[in-house]
Order: structure tokens, then C-alpha cells, then sequence
């Protein structure tokens, strides 16, 4: 009985730990002001289509250690979830296009430079040294590449979940369409082609709903 009482202890403790840890993961996420549980169920009909699981119905109430059994079920399923936050965190593009750079417009209503008007502007644009590399925000695969309008020489990044990535104005291209990218890998240099008033980035990172709203 004390092995047991000190083993269920232990359990609890860790379940605790994890409960925690993915709490305050969350409360990460959730500041961006993505939908966490949206994206949370996306990753799971994901991971549902890449694997398969069953099996019998074995119970455990009627088990010795039932109890301890309980409890490491629980914390299973919290650990679970934790694992899931972070298999998220690492599929979504939150990490910056550049190496050094400044924020030279941001997103929303703005001042348009060429016509003085008020315009929508669709991300924020990034300035930095000349010809400096524009790296993707997340593990993806290449949609898009090549000229696109007042964009210039253009790439966008599907990463799943219903998220892309854009990178636009660019000088010079690395990527090809259906090009499999990891995290951080080259996609360009910024420039100033298409609609630009000078050398930078401009960057989105975009849902699927948006995509089409705005399109």
C-alpha cells in the first residue's frame, strides 16, 4: 500500500507538470489571437488520416493497481495534449522572415505611398541590409512561385492546417513550386519589384478564409 500511495504520488505530480506546461503553452498561443482548438482539431483529422489504431476492449476497473492504472491513464492523455500543443507550435509560421530587419509598415488601414489614400494593407513590410535572405517561417510546401501583380517576384508557403505564408517584392527566388521546405530554409532575397517603393519584404502569414475573402 505505501509503494502504491507513493507511486500515485509520483503520477499525480507529473500529470500536474504536464497539465501546466500545456496551459501556459496555450496561453502562448492563444496571444497570437489564433483559434487554438480549431487548429488543435485540424491536427487531429491530420494525424487521424496518417494512422490507424484499435483493438479490444480491455477495462481496467477490475485489474489489480486499477487506481494507479487510472491515474497513469490520465496523465497519458494530459501528456498527449501537451505533445499536441507543441506538434502545433512547431507546424505554425510564428518565427520572423528575416535575421535583422525593421518594421517599416504593419498590418491594416494605412496611407497608401503611392496614392496618398487610405488603402487595406494585407501584411507588414520588413526592411533590411541589401539583398538580405527571406527564410520560410515553417516547415511547408511551395504553391506559388513567380511574378504576382503589385506583389513582384512572389512565393507562398502552404504549411497545413489551413495556413500559408507569402513573400513578396522578392529580387531573387530559391524555391521551386511543389517544393518541400524546411524550417528556416532559403525562399529568396528581398528586393523591390512589383508595386514597392524601395527595397524590403512584404510578409503574410494567412488562412484559408482569408485567402478566399480577399481574393
Amino acid at each position: 500500500e505505501t509503494i502504491e500511495t507513493a507511486q500515485l504520488d509520483i503520477v499525480s505530480r507529473l500529470g500536474e507538470q504536464a497539465g501546466a506546461s500545456g496551459d501556459a503553452l496555450k496561453r502562448t498561443l492563444s496571444i497570437t489571437g489564433l483559434d487554438v482548438d480549431r487548429l488543435l482539431g485540424r491536427l487531429a483529422r491530420s494525424d487521424e488520416n496518417a494512422r490507424g489504431v484499435g483493438g479490444p476492449l480491455l477495462a481496467l476497473d477490475n485489474l489489480p493497481g486499477s487506481n494507479l492504472a487510472h491515474q497513469i491513464a490520465a496523465v497519458e492523455q494530459r501528456i498527449d495534449d501537451y505533445q499536441r500543443l507543441q506538434d502545433l507550435m512547431e507546424r505554425l509560421p510564428l518565427a520572423a522572415p528575416l535575421d535583422e530587419f525593421r518594421l517599416t509598415s504593419s498590418y491594416g488601414r494605412r496611407i497608401d505611398p503611392f496614392t496618398s489614400r487610405f488603402a487595406l494593407h494585407s501584411g507588414i513590410d520588413m526592411a533590411s541590409r541589401r539583398r538580405a535572405s527571406v527564410h520560410v517561417t515553417s516547415p511547408g510546401v511551395v504553391t506559388f512561385v513567380g511574378w504576382k501583380g503589385g506583389f513582384g517576384k512572389f512565393v507562398e508557403v502552404d504549411h497545413g492546417l489551413g495556413i500559408r505564408t507569402r513573400y513578396a517584392h522578392l529580387s531573387n527566388i530559391y524555391v521551386k513550386r511543389g517544393q518541400t521546405l524546411e524550417f528556416r530554409e532559403k525562399v529568396g532575397q528581398i528586393g523591390s519589384t512589383g508595386r514597392s517603393s524601395g527595397e524590403h519584404l512584404h510578409y503574410e502569414a494567412v488562412s484559408y478564409t482569408h485567402l478566399r475573402a480577399h481574393e
